[in-house]
């Protein structure tokens, strides 16, 4: 019978693990970490070390921080690739839209209230 045993902090699925192969305390704590360490295999490498990292990243040493950072999202970005630097929207799509117009005029005029800018 699987009973729900813990439940994965990365992508929330519950983690199940074979009631009856339990025999006492004892051995649920070491059944429980077999089923944990197999669930976090079905996780890319880079998407549990950044976990890992957001999750431990004030534990670290203030100097080795920055390089522990570079070489997760580095490996982050070789999995995902280059979708994140990537906008929403197009250049066409957001000035053909009036009211985003407007917005960008609005956002860039001088709030000054002696403005020379406009006539």
């Amino acid at each position: 019978m699987q009973e729900k045993a813990a439940i994965c902090e990365i992508c929330g699925e519950a983690i199940y693990v074979d009631a009856e192969s339990v025999h006492g305390w004892s051995g649920f704590g070491a059944v429980v970490e077999r089923a944990a360490t197999e669930h976090l295999a079905s996780h890319p490498t880079a998407v549990v070390e950044r976990f890992l990292l957001r999750k431990h990243l004030d534990e670290l040493a203030p100097d080795v921080r920055p390089l522990a950072v570079k070489q997760v999202y580095a490996e982050l970005r070789e999995l995902w690739g280059d979708a994140d630097r990537r906008g929403v929207y197009s250049i066409d799509e957001a000035l053909g839209s009036m009211d985003v117009y407007r917005l960008w005029c609005d956002a860039n005029r001088c709030s000054w209230e002696h403005c020379q800018h406009e006539p």
